[in-house]
């Protein structure tokens, strides 16, 4: 895979003024890697590697997946393509074979797979959903919804651990008050890197967890602010000092 660096391009106008490593990343011979800061040309490089696809594919654009993150991204992508076809059917010469299949391009452009990651997614489960048993009629919730039936999840899960007496529970039980189990199981839902249970009981990742719970519940002890006051007040030749209490006492204040 070639990797092309657009960061010394600047920002261009059309597909003519494409410079080396433009012009290298249109090869569409090649899987190509595009990296470059905003406005200095990735989306037109995109755009004609599209185009280029086009003539290179008997100009069936419903072939061709372009994938971005955004419905923006999506639809700005797509009118950039169309307005690529139509400059090219108005300004280049070409045969009468190549303007028909110009103009199927742009009529067929429609049901290309333009789209986002989770737009493809979607069209991949409604075409393809049955065979593993999902329900076609189903839909994407928004933000609003996700969080009840995240939370809903997480009671039900903890609900149904704690009925089984379940070990790896009482394992987390062992780090965590139990108040705080239910923000490790939202957490770890929104980071999407563990998906089992045993998978999650990693006394590695709870100790941090662990010490983060036990400071909050310092912080709240009415004493606190005079304990706090006295470490910030520890004469700096004794932080220093190569002794236990000088180590104990540089741990306790690279904790405040």
């Amino acid at each position: 895979m070639q990797v092309r660096d657009l960061s010394e391009s600047g920002t261009i106008m059309g597909l003519e003024t494409l410079n080396a490593s433009q012009e290298a990343a249109l090869d569409i011979k090649a899987n190509t890697a595009l990296t470059a800061a905003a406005g200095s040309g990735k989306t037109t490089v995109l755009v004609g590697r599209f185009l280029k696809i086009l003539k290179h594919n008997n100009f069936r654009p419903e072939e061709i997946v372009a994938i971005t993150f955004t419905d923006e991204a999506a639809r700005q992508m797509r009118e950039k393509i169309r307005l690529g076809i139509i400059e090219r059917q108005l300004t280049t010469v070409m045969s009468e074979e190549e303007k028909n299949g110009w103009g199927r391009a742009l009529s067929h452009l429609p049901f290309s797979e333009i789209n986002t990651i989770h737009g493809f997614c979607l069209d991949l489960l409604r075409e393809f959903g049955f065979r593993v048993g999902l329900n076609p009629d189903f839909k994407i919730l928004d933000s609003s919804p996700q969080r009840v039936e995240l939370e809903k999840s997480i009671h039900n899960i903890l609900a149904k651990l704690s009925r089984s007496h379940d070990p790896d529970l009482k394992v987390i039980l062992n780090y965590l008050p139990i108040r705080s189990v239910p923000t490790l199981f939202r957490e770890l839902a929104h980071r999407r890197a563990h998906l089992k249970l045993n998978q999650l009981i990693d006394t590695d990742s709870l100790r941090p967890i662990f010490r983060l719970e036990a400071c909050a519940f310092l912080c709240q002890l009415p004493d606190w602010e005079e304990l706090r006051e006295i470490l910030l007040a520890i004469p700096e030749p004794l932080i220093n000092e190569p002794s236990p209490l000088g180590q104990h006492c540089r741990h306790q204040l690279q904790i405040l």
